[in-house]
């Protein structure tokens, strides 16, 4: 039998909590989340607690992790590029629903604007 991949959530809010958490909860054979990852470090603990997780206000905590598996980028949409570059560069994989940022910030986060 496969080890359950390793989970970490940047972003502990209302939708990780009322839906992602919930649904792996049930597919306890196959997911374990090992961190959450909040700014309010209120929200990582208390979310944290309820699944047996680490809590963190760090996103590096979580991305640079060896032990996790694959990243949840369930943080607000402005953070969603910065974070699921970081978890490339780290080697980790990760989910989210997409990098929702304007032109303009993939353009300037690529270097395109600044001859890099």
């Amino acid at each position: 039998m496969m080890k359950p991949v390793s989970v970490g959530f940047l972003g502990g809010g209302p939708v990780t909590q009322a839906i992602h958490l919930p649904v792996l909860a049930r597919m306890q054979r196959l997911w374990r989340i090992s961190r959450i990852m909040d700014v309010n470090p209120e929200v990582a603990r208390l979310v944290a607690e309820r699944c047996g997780a680490i809590a963190t206000t760090e996103a590096a905590a979580v991305i640079e992790d060896p032990t996790i598996d694959v990243i949840a980028i369930c943080s607000p949409n402005s953070f969603h590029a910065e974070q699921a570059i970081a978890a490339c560069r780290a080697g980790t994989r990760y989910f989210g629903k997409g990098c929702t940022v304007a032109f303009e910030d993939r353009q300037n986060r690529s270097g395109f604007n600044r001859g890099l």
